[in-house]
């Protein structure tokens, strides 16, 4: 499995803010990823340990998060991927990216399944040019 940090103007943001952030990487294949967001659960405790809604949630908890090179207790939402088209002139290597171990892999995978099964998922598209606007170090020159 692996974390890769990216920039993104998220389609579903309110703020339209365009940080840095940490992905989960679901898929990498050449024309595309698909991504999912890793944030910390610091002040978004209650949504994600709500009744209705923390099913939608994989958490990294306390007895783990270090392990995977968190800071914090994080979680990942199953129910939001991101598909990002890519093309030969994207090298996502020079993006910050690092593994975790393959048990943490499985639990996301199998939340994400559920959940698409549960039809409680939605695909974002994020277009290449975007994609590369926000993260020029990825452009092949």
């Amino acid at each position: 499995m692996k974390i890769i940090i990216l920039r993104m103007l998220y389609p579903n943001d309110v703020t339209h803010s365009i940080e840095a952030h940490q992905h989960y990487l679901y898929e990498w294949h050449n024309d595309y990823i698909d991504v999912y967001t890793i944030s910390s659960i610091l002040g978004k405790e209650k949504r994600v340990y709500d009744e209705n809604t923390k099913d939608n949630y994989e958490i990294i908890g306390a007895d783990e998060y270090a392990e995977y090179g968190f800071t914090t207790p994080s979680f990942v939402d199953c129910t939001k991927q991101y598909h990002i088209s890519i093309d030969e002139t994207v090298d996502l290597t020079k993006l910050n990216i690092r593994e975790v171990k393959d048990d943490l892999k499985a639990r996301i995978d199998k939340r994400i399944m559920k959940k698409k099964e549960e039809k409680l998922h939605t695909v974002y598209n994020i277009s290449t040019s975007d994609f590369k606007k926000y993260n020029v170090k990825v452009v092949r020159r």
